[in-house]
């Protein structure tokens, strides 16, 4: 019972926060949108703030697996990056709506200033995590490139969620993936990461 309230309170919030903005969502419109009273949400969270950063800390840990899923499983580092590739976009496939949600959370001022030191070192280190499999695959500055690879799958995520199936996303999935294997160093001697 617990749990299943705790996830109509996330969900609710999430919606709320989406379509009216953080700063003008009360807690009393998501306790009646999740259907429990505004009392009993005061026994699950200390309130809007600390909703939004067991949102935000729900959204970092998917991501963190992810980002497990996708390095597990080979120590070759362009079958890791190609891996990373396909189960972000599967991801986004199975739960659009839900990330739709979480995506427009970015976009406003008051929740990033909340949640700054959750997303911030969380962005530093999927970046670190990447560097070394592209410094591996011989890659000219790696750290530049581990952010243009971000960047470049956060424009396609976000191509995706704006447009929806006008959007080419599976084409968009196959270029990067041939541009990671465009990477492999024309000696194949790429030294593999271990784990």
């Amino acid at each position: 019972m617990r749990v299943q309230s705790i996830a109509s309170i996330k969900e609710a919030a999430l919606e709320l926060f989406a379509a009216h903005g953080y700063a003008h969502t009360s807690i009393a419109q998501i306790a009646r949108k999740a259907g429990i009273s505004k009392g009993l949400m005061y026994n699950y969270f200390d309130g809007k703030e600390g909703l939004l950063r067991a949102i935000v800390s729900d959204a970092i840990s998917t991501g963190d697996d992810l980002m497990g899923a996708g390095l597990q499983g080979s120590d070759d580092p362009a079958e890791q990056l190609t891996q990373l590739i396909k189960v972000s976009f599967q991801m986004l496939r199975e739960n659009t709506p839900y990330w739709k949600f979480v995506t427009s959370l970015a976009f406003q001022k008051q929740v990033l200033d909340s949640v700054q030191d959750l997303i911030g070192p969380k962005n530093f280190e999927n970046m670190m995590a990447v560097t070394p499999l592209l410094a591996s695959l011989g890659v000219e500055e790696p750290e530049k490139e581990a952010l243009f690879f971000g960047a470049a799958m956060d424009g396609i995520m976000m191509g995706f969620l704006a447009m929806g199936e006008a959007y080419p996303f599976d084409d968009m999935e196959k270029y990067l993936i041939h541009k990671v294997a465009q990477m492999q160093p024309k000696n194949s001697e790429h030294k593999p990461i271990k784990k």
